[in-house]
C-alpha cells in the first residue's frame, strides 16, 4: 500500500475548560502524586447523530469507565473499559464491551528523591504503546472530533507487554516498550514477531514546547517519525493557542510478504 495521507486539523484558539487536561507530553505512565489509595472511578461518553434526506443514524462512539488506585506506595493500577457502539444504523441496541487499559505500574514512592528527579515507571499489562503523539492523547481531551487518518492507519495503538519510562532534568523523557504485536485483547501472536517501540521527547522550554522522535520494529516492519506540540501559555488560559503536528513513515512488512509502505502527517 503506497499511500500518502495528509490531514490538517489544528491551529486554534481554545478556552481553558476545553483543554484543561490536554497534555503537552502524553504517556500511559501514571502520575503517582495524583493517585489515591482508594479505587477512584471516572468516565466519559460521546454520541453522534447524522441526519440525511433518507436516513437518521445515531451512534454512541465513546462510553468509557476508568478505575485507578495506588494501593501501596510503589504500585498503581489502571483499568478502563469501553461500552460504546450502540448503532441504530445496524439495528444494534446492545452495547459492546472492550477492555482498553489494564496494567500495573511500579514506581518509587512519590515522596522519594528518585521519583521527583527521574519519575521512573515500569508498566506491565495492556496499555497505549509509546509511539504516536495524537494516539497517546486521550480521546476525551482531543481538540478535534476524531483522530487523523494517518494515526489511525500507520500508528501503533494498544498492545500487551512491558514498558519503561524515565525522565531527566524535567527536559528529557525516554520511553521504550516490548509488546506482543497483535494489538489489544490478543494475548497470542500468530506472526511470532514481538513489537519494539521507542520514543524520545525533549522539553526545551518547560511546559511550553515538546519535540519528539519515535521508532518501532516488528519483524521486517519498521516505522519512524517525529511530532511537536506547542502551547502559547502552559496554563491554557482563554485565548491560548495550541499548535501541533505529527509525521509517520512506514516501510516493510512484519513477515516479509506484501510491502506496507506509507507515510503521512497532520498539522
Amino acid at each position: 500500500m503506497k499511500t500518502a495521507l495528509l490531514v490538517v486539523v489544528v491551529a486554534a484558539f481554545v478556552p481553558a475548560t476545553a483543554v484543561a487536561q490536554y497534555p503537552l507530553a502524553p504517556s500511559p505512565a501514571l502520575d503517582f502524586t495524583k493517585l489515591s489509595p482508594n479505587l477512584t472511578p471516572a468516565g466519559y461518553g460521546a454520541a453522534r447523530q447524522t441526519l440525511r434526506s433518507d436516513t437518521n443514524t445515531f451512534s454512541v462512539t465513546q462510553a468509557r469507565l476508568t478505575l485507578q488506585m495506588r494501593p501501596v506506595a510503589i504500585a498503581a493500577l489502571r483499568m478502563q473499559a469501553n461500552f460504546a457502539s450502540i448503532d441504530s444504523s445496524t439495528g444494534s441496541t446492545t452495547p459492546s464491551f472492550a477492555l482498553t487499559d489494564a496494567y500495573v505500574q511500579l514506581s518509587p514512592p512519590e515522596s522519594s528523591v528518585i521519583y521527583h528527579r527521574y519519575s521512573p515507571a515500569l508498566i506491565v499489562g495492556q496499555f497505549k504503546t509509546p509511539f504516536s503523539l495524537e494516539y497517546m492523547t486521550a480521546a476525551s481531551a482531543l481538540l478535534t472530533a476524531n483522530r487523523s487518518q494517518v494515526v489511525d492507519s500507520l500508528a501503533t495503538h494498544r498492545d500487551i507487554g512491558v514498558m519503561g519510562q524515565m525522565q531527566a532534568w524535567a527536559r528529557i523523557v525516554l520511553a521504550a516498550a516490548l509488546t506482543n504485536g497483535a494489538g489489544a485483547n490478543h494475548p497470542t501472536n500468530p506472526t511470532g514477531h514481538e513489537l519494539a517501540t521507542g520514543r524520545l521527547t525533549l522539553l526545551p522550554f518547560g511546559q511550553t514546547l515538546a519535540l519528539a522522535g519515535k521508532w518501532l520494529a516488528q519483524g521486517g516492519d519498521h516505522r519512524w517519525g517525529a511530532d511537536v506540540r506547542w502551547f502559547s501559555d502552559p496554563r491554557l488560559v482563554p485565548g491560548s493557542i495550541v499548535a501541533e503536528g505529527e509525521w509517520i513513515r512506514r516501510a516493510g512488512s512484519v513477515t516479509g510478504g506484501t510491502d506496507t509502505e506509507g507515510s503521512g502527517g497532520y498539522a
